[in-house]
C-alpha cells in the first residue's frame, strides 16, 4: 500500500484545494447567516436591517485609518454610539411620535432607539464570529452598558423636563369595563353600514382580550386552526371553548403546537366565541365566499380568520388596517393608549387577575414562559384564568353556566343554520364515503356544530337590542319558529338558574372561605384516614401472610407424621361400617393379630375427588390413608 507522501502534491494544488475550501466555508457561512436572518421575527428584521447599514456606512467613512472594516468591537460600538446615535434628531415618524410643545424641533432619539441599535449590532457581531471573521469578545460590554445606563437616566429626566404624559405604559393605560363594552356596542351598532368589517373588529378585539393574544397572532390564524374539544365537569352547562392553534408567532418559529382558548361570557356583548360565529354566518350567507370544501385540503386550509377583501380569502390583512379599525373603535368610546393592538393582552391579564386567576394560570393563558410540561403532557387550557376572563368564579369548579344556553333550540332550527353542515357531518366526522381523514377538518366542523347553537343562542338577545344589524334578515331569524324560541331564552335570562355554592360564595364571602378550609381540612383528615387505613390493611395482609405460612410448615410437618392405630377385628368391622370405604376381596377366616393402620409416606391425591381408603399391607395390616385438608 503506498503511504500519503508518495504522491505529493504540488503547491499549486495545494492553493487550489486550499481555496475551493476557504469557498465551501464563505459558501456555507452565507447560507447559515440567511436562515439566520430567516428566522428573526418581521418587525426584528425590519429594525436590525437599517441600523446595520448605517453602521457599515459609518464604518466605511472612517477608512483608511480604520483597517477591520465594518467588524463589530466594544471600543468602536461606544465610538459609534457617542458619534452617530446618541443626541440624534429623530426622524420623521419619530418625531410626530416624541416631539412636545416644549422640545419642539430638538426631539433627538431616545433610550429604545439606542438600545435597539446595540441589539442589532450584536446581532451583527454574532454572525461575524460564526463566520471566523471577528476576533474581538462581545460588545456588550462594560462601556456601552454604561452609555445605556446614562441613557435610561437621561430619558427619565427628559420626561419629567418636557412634561410627558405620566400615565403612559402604566396601569392607567388601559380602559374601564364600561368602556368595553361601549366599544362592543358601537362595533354592534356599525352593522348596518358595514357588517363584515365591524364583525371582523369585533371578533378581533374579543378574542385577544380573552386570549391575551397578540395582535399578529389574531391576524396569521386560519381557519384549519380553529377547533374546539368538549371539557367535562365545568358546571351545568356543556363546555366546549373556541380554540386557535398558534404554531407561528413572535416567539414560536419551530411550529410547536400552543393555544389560545376562550369561553362563552356571561355577557353576551363581550362573546369571542359568538363573535367569530356570527362572523363566519355572515360570510359563508351574506358575503360572496363559498362554505369550506373539505375535500380539498388547498381549498380552505389557507383561508384567513381575519381576511380582508372578499376575493382575498388566504390573505392576511395588514397591520395599518387591522389598526385603523381597532382605533377608531376605541376612540368612538373614548379610550386613548399607546398600545392599540397590544391593549387587550394587557387589559385581560389584568382583568383574570382581578377575578381571582393566579399567576400561573396567566402565563399559561398568555403563553409566557411556556415550559416542557405545559406544552408537550398538559392540555395547555388553563381553566381557571378563562374563566376569570369569561366573568365566572375561580373559587368554584363547576362555575361555569351560561344562562342563555339553558334552552336548546329544535333541530329543524338549527338545520337552518349552516345548512352544509349535514352534508359533511357524517363523512367528516363517521368517515363515509371513503372520506380521507383529516383531523383538522373534524375540529373546524365540530366548531361549527356548536357555532350554530350559539348563534341562536346568542341571537336571541342581540336582535332586541341590536334590531337594525343586517345579521337579522336572514330567513331564519324571521322565522316564527325562531320567535318562538327567542321568547324561551329571554324567559331563562330573566331567571337563571341559581348556583348555590356560587351564590353563598359571593353573598357571604367569610363563610365561603371558613367553609372552604373546612372543606380542605376534611379532605387533608380524609386522606390521612385512607392512609392510615391503608398502613392497618398491610399490616394485617402481613400477619395473614405470616399465618398462612406457618400453616402450611405444620402442615407439611403433620404430612411427614406417621399415626399408627391398633384395633380388634371387631372394631375395624364397625369403623368399616361407619364410613364410606370400597368393599373388600373376601379373605380366609383365620386368626389375626391386632391391625395397624398407618398414613402413607407418599402425598395423597386431591381430598376433592378422593374419598378416604384402607388398604392391606402385605403383613395383613390395613393402611389407612386420611384426607390433607386442614
Amino acid at each position: 500500500m503506498a503511504s500519503p507522501s508518495s504522491n505529493p502534491l504540488s503547491a499549486a494544488e495545494i492553493t487550489a484545494a486550499q481555496r475551493e475550501y476557504q469557498s465551501k466555508l464563505t459558501a456555507s457561512s452565507i447560507i447559515a447567516y440567511q436562515a439566520h436572518s430567516a428566522s428573526l421575527a418581521k418587525a426584528t428584521s425590519r429594525s436590525y436591517g437599517p441600523r446595520q447599514a448605517e453602521w457599515r456606512l459609518w464604518c466605511e467613512s472612517k477608512r483608511p485609518g480604520m483597517t477591520d472594516g465594518d467588524l463589530v468591537s466594544e471600543e468602536k460600538l461606544s465610538l459609534y454610539l457617542q458619534e452617530a446615535v446618541i443626541n440624534r434628531k429623530v426622524r420623521a415618524r419619530g418625531k410626530a411620535q416624541h416631539s412636545t410643545p416644549e422640545t419642539g424641533d430638538d426631539a433627538v432619539v431616545g433610550y429604545s432607539s439606542v438600545e435597539s441599535t446595540v441589539s442589532a449590532l450584536c446581532d451583527l457581531w454574532q454572525v461575524q464570529r460564526s463566520q471566523n471573521l471577528n476576533p474581538y469578545p462581545h460588545p456588550r460590554g462594560v462601556a456601552v452598558k454604561g452609555l445605556l445606563k446614562q441613557m435610561a437616566q437621561y430619558k427619565a429626566e427628559r420626561k419629567r423636563a418636557a412634561f410627558a404624559d405620566r400615565g403612559a405604559n402604566t396601569i392607567q393605560d388601559g380602559h374601564t369595563d364600561d368602556q368595553f363594552q361601549s366599544v362592543l356596542a358601537t362595533l354592534w351598532r356599525q352593522g348596518l353600514e358595514k357588517p363584515e368589517i365591524s364583525l371582523r373588529t369585533l371578533f378581533d378585539i374579543t378574542f385577544s382580550h380573552s386570549t391575551l393574544t397578540r395582535g399578529e397572532d389574531t391576524r396569521h390564524a386560519e381557519l384549519a386552526d380553529i377547533f374546539t374539544i368538549e371539557l367535562q365537569n365545568q358546571g351545568p352547562t356543556r363546555c366546549f371553548p373556541l380554540i386557535a392553534t398558534i404554531d407561528a408567532s413572535k416567539t414560536n418559529k419551530t411550529g410547536k403546537p400552543w393555544y389560545a382558548a376562550c369561553l362563552r361570557t356571561k355577557n353576551v356583548q363581550s362573546c369571542p366565541v359568538g363573535a367569530l360565529s356570527f362572523y363566519l354566518l355572515y360570510r359563508f350567507t351574506l358575503g360572496s365566499e363559498e362554505f369550506p370544501d373539505f375535500d380539498h385540503r388547498k381549498k380552505w386550509y389557507r383561508r384567513r380568520v381575519l381576511k380582508g377583501y372578499p376575493w382575498q380569502l388566504e390573505k392576511e390583512i395588514s397591520y395599518d388596517t387591522q389598526l385603523q379599525h381597532v382605533k377608531a373603535a376605541y376612540r368612538a368610546a373614548g379610550i386613548v393608549s399607546t398600545h392599540w393592538t397590544h391593549l387587550q393582552r394587557k387589559v385581560g391579564s389584568q382583568r383574570a387577575e382581578e377575578a381571582g386567576a393566579d399567576e400561573a394560570s396567566i402565563r399559561r393563558l398568555g403563553r409566557w414562559n411556556n415550559d416542557q410540561m405545559t406544552r408537550v403532557y398538559l392540555t395547555n387550557l388553563p381553566l381557571e384564568a378563562m374563566k376569570a376572563v369569561a366573568g365566572y368564579s375561580t373559587n368554584n369548579p363547576h362555575s361555569y353556566y351560561v344562562a342563555r344556553a339553558a334552552v336548546e333550540p329544535p333541530p329543524s332550527l338549527l338545520r337552518q343554520v349552516f345548512p352544509e353542515i349535514e352534508k359533511w357531518e357524517g363523512r367528516v366526522l363517521l368517515g363515509k364515503d371513503n372520506f380521507v381523514q383529516d383531523i383538522a377538518a373534524s375540529g373546524f366542523l365540530n366548531f361549527l356544530i356548536q357555532a350554530r347553537l350559539v348563534i341562536l343562542q346568542d341571537a336571541a338577545l342581540l336582535s332586541t337590542t341590536y334590531p337594525s344589524h343586517s345579521l337579522w334578515r336572514l330567513p331564519v331569524f324571521q322565522s316564527y319558529e325562531f320567535g318562538a324560541f327567542q321568547r324561551q331564552v329571554l324567559a331563562a335570562e330573566d331567571s337563571p338558574q341559581i348556583n348555590l355554592a356560587e351564590a353563598v360564595m359571593q353573598s357571604f364571602p367569610i363563610v365561603a372561605e371558613q367553609l372552604q378550609q373546612q372543606a380542605t381540612m376534611v379532605q387533608g383528615i380524609a386522606r390521612a384516614s385512607d392512609s392510615l387505613a391503608r398502613t392497618h390493611q398491610d399490616q394485617l395482609v402481613g400477619r395473614f401472610d405470616d399465618l398462612s405460612l406457618q400453616v402450611s410448615r405444620l402442615a407439611e410437618e403433620a404430612r411427614r407424621r406417621t399415626i399408627k392405630v391398633s384395633m380388634t377385628e371387631e372394631e375395624y368391622v364397625r369403623f368399616r361400617q361407619s364410613t364410606t370405604l370400597p368393599p373388600e376381596a373376601p379373605r380366609a377366616q383365620e386368626a389375626t393379630p391386632p391391625l395397624e393402620m398407618s398414613r402413607s409416606e407418599q402425598p395423597p391425591p386431591p381430598p376433592s375427588t378422593l374419598s378416604t381408603v384402607i388398604t392391606l399391607a402385605t403383613n395383613a395390616v390395613p393402611e389407612y390413608r386420611m384426607n390433607r385438608t386442614i
